[in-house]
């Protein structure tokens, strides 16, 4: 029965529409035996008292500036004649949903009957964005209070850089310290966020290590400043190269902010990176250039000693005869004398007795003429010439230098013409030592 009167009136309705003239200016009534209500052009009284209402036409709007087109003979509609329309709008999916829906002649505009207050927003966290980043927020609007959000505002430093719920911006290092806000609207107001800073840290930087030039079978401690700017943990990784293009990992602890260097015998090259976990990625210093000279001193216990590197298989060799174990005679200047079988405790770990052939290395590079006279020097200068001690007499001191390989041969070395020679000596005979390191 409902249902039938429904339908009636909606038909008397629409009747009514179609009868009356455009310009009709007369008060109508429906549905009761009285005159229209004062003020009123159109009084709609259901009858028997039932409560009932009035039914707009349900239409898919497509488009919120466009006459739907579903609408009858909607190409001779001029769209500027229907302002003030109404029609319950189904489609779900239009800015401000389905619902009731005004046009006033260029677009449909949503009716909000129910609106309890402006929209509940929820507090904005304080971002960190690294430097040519992008600021990516999302509005938590946790209640719409019935009336939905029609308009969003970010605003940062007081300007505003998105109109959407969803914010993307790409920051600059002017942005650091700026304060961002959010503004939400609907049909009861507009509700402003707390605002929070905007962190953009500085440009990710660290200083470089200085060159220096040490002597062979030295250490170099480097002291570099903390990396500065960006964000997050901070972390290092020293690397060494011995050409300043191959690089490895530095040998030793390498992930402190300074770095040691093990004992060198040759020139090496170390540079520092830097990791900032959040933002500035990894930086990596300039190189600095560890100049070995081959000259150099090592102590072991309370003797220091001279030494000269040569490099390759050479290697590093005191030039300074042992003082070191037990031997059968000690001279002031020309250190200890050993019998053979003593000989290995000359040398204190990592040096040692040098081997036939290592001595042969260093005497076919002197021999050959490939040595400096500087690297021939150091054979017949100092306590070098320390001639040999047999039968408890020095023999030859001030004008040969002889000295033990590990298999019990010697080396001796003559002066006058820098020449190397080897033999093997009688078993009583005792020479000096010089220690190669290993």
């Amino acid at each position: 029965m409902k249902q039938r009167t429904k339908r009636t009136w909606a038909a008397c309705l629409a009747a009514l529409w179609l009868v009356l003239p455009a310009a009709m200016q007369a008060q109508v009534h429906i549905g009761g035996n009285t005159d229209a209500v004062k003020g009123a052009l159109l009084d709609l009284t259901t009858p028997e008292g039932a409560n009932l209402g009035l039914l707009p036409l349900n239409v898919y709007i497509d488009y919120i500036n466009q006459i739907p087109d579903v609408f009858t003979n909607k190409a001779s509609i001029n769209a500027g004649d229907l302002q003030g329309l109404i029609v319950y709008n189904i489609n779900p999916d239009l800015p401000d949903g389905a619902g009731l829906y005004v046009w006033d002649g260029a677009k449909w505009n949503r009716v909000f009957i129910a609106c309890t207050g402006a929209p509940t927003v929820g507090a904005l966290t304080a971002p960190t964005v690294c430097i040519d980043g992008t600021l990516s927020m999302a509005a938590n609007v946790i209640s719409d209070n019935g009336s939905p959000v029609t308009k969003y505002e970010w605003k940062l430093g007081g300007t505003t850089i998105g109109t959407s719920a969803s914010l993307s911006y790409a920051v600059a290092t002017a942005d650091n310290g700026k304060a961002l806000t959010l503004s939400a609207t609907n049909s009861c107001g507009t509700t402003t966020t707390t605002s929070v800073t905007l962190t953009v840290p500085d440009v990710f930087t660290q200083t470089n290590p200085a060159a220096a030039t040490i002597g062979a079978l030295s250490t170099r401690a480097i002291t570099l400043a903390a990396a500065t700017g960006g964000s997050g943990a901070i972390t290092y990784n020293w690397q060494q190269s011995i050409d300043n293009s191959t690089w490895v990992n530095a040998e030793g602890t390498h992930n402190d902010a300074n770095y040691t260097t093990p004992t060198l015998k040759t020139t090496m090259y170390y540079r520092r990176q830097a990791t900032a976990a959040t933002c500035g990625g990894t930086i990596t210093s300039a190189s600095a250039k560890i100049t070995v000279t081959a000259n150099g001193t090592t102590t072991i216990g309370n003797n220091t000693y001279a030494i000269y590197c040569y490099g390759g298989m050479i290697g590093c060799w005191m030039i300074e005869n042992s003082k070191e174990g037990t031997a059968s005679y000690t001279h002031a200047t020309y250190g200890k004398y050993y019998l053979q079988n003593r000989a290995n405790n000359a040398c204190v770990s990592p040096w040692a007795v040098p081997t036939a052939q290592q001595w042969g290395l260093l005497a076919g590079y002197i021999d050959r003429g490939d040595a400096t006279n500087a690297e021939k020097r150091v054979w017949h200068e100092g306590n070098a010439l320390a001639g040999y001690y047999a039968n408890s007499i020095l023999y030859g001191a001030g004008q040969g230098a002889y000295w033990w390989a590990d298999n019990g041969t010697c080396e001796w070395y003559e002066p006058v013409n820098g020449k190397f020679n080897n033999g093997t000596p009688a078993g009583t005979t005792n020479y000096t030592v010089r220690c190669r390191m290993n």
